[in-house]
């Protein structure tokens, strides 16, 4: 399912960029030192995006095993679990527990 709407967004994203294309004023290249070069900067550009395409796809499996990771552990807390942010203060808590955990908790000091 999701290679399917994959498949629809890159058509998509094709169509848009042949579109941008046709309404742009690019220069052909007059000789064929300048085609060959202009083919060189599209290879090495080519590379350069799918070396970003790779980071951005293991920064979203990093970011889904984290979001899996502290999901499980929020939902099975035994009772609570408190978020502190960089000054020690509580900025969420997550009970189970039937007494609810007050939303004006702060760290001591």
């Amino acid at each position: 399912m999701m290679g399917k709407v994959l498949q629809i967004e890159r058509a998509e994203l094709r169509r848009l960029a042949e579109k941008r294309l046709e309404d742009s004023t690019v220069k052909e290249p007059q000789s064929v030192v300048e085609t060959l070069r202009l083919f060189h900067e599209l290879e090495v550009h080519k590379i350069e995006l799918e070396m970003q395409n790779a980071e951005i796809c293991k920064a979203r499996d990093d970011v889904e095993m984290l979001l899996d990771k502290y999901t499980e552990l929020y939902d099975f807390a035994p009772v609570c679990y408190f978020t502190l942010d960089h000054l020690g203060l509580t900025s969420s808590a997550i009970s189970i527990s039937p007494v609810p955990v007050s939303s004006g908790l702060s760290a001591p000091g």
